[in-house]
This record gives C-alpha cells, sequence and structure tokens, in this order.
C-alpha cells in the first residue's frame, strides 16, 4: 500500500457519497495524484500536507470549505500550505488612524463611530 501512486475515490456521473478522507497519508510518500471529483468532501486530512511527491489535486464537486476551495483555486502547494496551517481563525477587526489639523472634529468623528453621545 505504501507504493501507492494514483488514489481515484471519486469519478462518474453520480459521483461518490464519500464525505471524509481518513488521516492516513503519511506511509503514502510515492503518491502522484489524487482525484475526488464529485464526492462530498468538504475537508482534507493534514497529512496529505506530507505527500512529498504529489503533483496533481482535482477535488472538482466537492462542497469545500470556503478557505479550502480558495487554497485548491490556488493549486497543490496552497492546499498543502492551508492543511500544514491548521485550523486557522479569522479576525475582523481593523485599524482606522484619523489624521488632519487640530480642532476640525476628530474627536467628535470618533465618538460619533463609537456611539458616544456627540
Amino acid at each position: 500500500m505504501t507504493l501507492l501512486r494514483y488514489l481515484w475515490l471519486g469519478y462518474g456521473r453520480k459521483g461518490n457519497p464519500l464525505r471524509e478522507i481518513p488521516d492516513l497519508f503519511t506511509n503514502l510518500q510515492v503518491l502522484e495524484q489524487i482525484l475526488l471529483q464529485s464526492c462530498q468532501v468538504t475537508e482534507l486530512p493534514p497529512s496529505l500536507a506530507q505527500i512529498g511527491n504529489l503533483r496533481e489535486l482535482i477535488l472538482t464537486h466537492n462542497p469545500l470549505n470556503p478557505e479550502l476551495a480558495a487554497a485548491y483555486q490556488q493549486g497543490v502547494e496552497a492546499v498543502k500550505l492551508y492543511l500544514r496551517a491548521g485550523t486557522v481563525v479569522p479576525i475582523y477587526e481593523s485599524k482606522l488612524i484619523i489624521v488632519s489639523e487640530g480642532e476640525v472634529g476628530k474627536t467628535c468623528l470618533m465618538d460619533a463611530l463609537l456611539d458616544k453621545p456627540f
């Protein structure tokens, strides 16, 4: 099993009801191609990132999570990077710097943005 070069798990008109891929890829170092077309896969196991010879990954027609789908659009190396990063929690915050001359209303604007009384 460690000499497996091609893994095709989903193909055809009706696809494959496969939803989860087991985390067993650490022993498959010669694997070159994975085809998971038309499955029900949303995530990939982190061990897939350890496959050094992986050159082609086909995940079309799968309900991938948005982050994995974005990585898939960029290629195999981006998917490996995504899997190595683990679970990433997005941080929705930003910084605002208000620059102007003095006495023109910067503090009033900041208070209004923070729902403080004007």
